[in-house]
């Protein structure tokens, strides 16, 4: 019982109806399908040959089968189409935390833990420094402060 509840827990009600539904017509089918080979070897006064006088119960069986096989692969299709979308979300969602997580983590120590729980090593991460950037060594009075606030308060208004 465990083990069914586990099971149904895997697929939607929607997917199982429809599923259940498309077996249930190819079911049918088959029923058709056997009625039209049993009836074509009974003797012509039984009624299940006279039944099926004008259509053959085989030929129904086919049919209903291939739609009961269409309606079962339709679902099988939207639901895989389905499940393949939130496995891609779950996954972008973790490699978007594991890429914060990593941006995050603090590289000013390496600190190296050994099976006891004591600290075997401990060194500071290394460091590059960039170099200078260009300095504008022009005067302040030089600046066209008018058209620098301008910029700023069109950038500001743009966000």
């Amino acid at each position: 019982m465990h083990k069914l509840k586990d099971l149904l827990k895997r697929f939607s009600k929607q997917e199982l109806i429809l599923t259940l539904f498309a077996w249930g017509v190819m079911v049918v089918g088959f029923v058709f399908l056997i009625l039209g080979i049993v009836a074509s070897y009974l003797p012509v006064d039984h009624p299940l040959p006279e039944a099926q006088a004008n259509f053959s119960w085989r030929y129904l069986g086919l049919i209903i089968i291939a739609s009961g096989a269409v309606i079962y692969l339709g679902t099988l299709l939207f639901f895989a189409k389905q499940t393949d979308r939130v496995f891609e979300k779950e996954k972008r969602r973790k490699q978007r935390l594991e890429a914060m997580m990593s941006d995050y983590k603090d590289e000013s120590e390496t600190v190296v833990v050994g099976q006891n729980g004591q600290i075997e090593e401990s060194k500071p991460a290394t460091t590059t420094i960039a170099p200078e950037a260009e300095v504008n060594t022009k005067p302040v009075e030089e600046h066209n402060t008018s058209l620098d606030n301008a910029v700023i308060d069109a950038e500001i208004k743009g966000k």
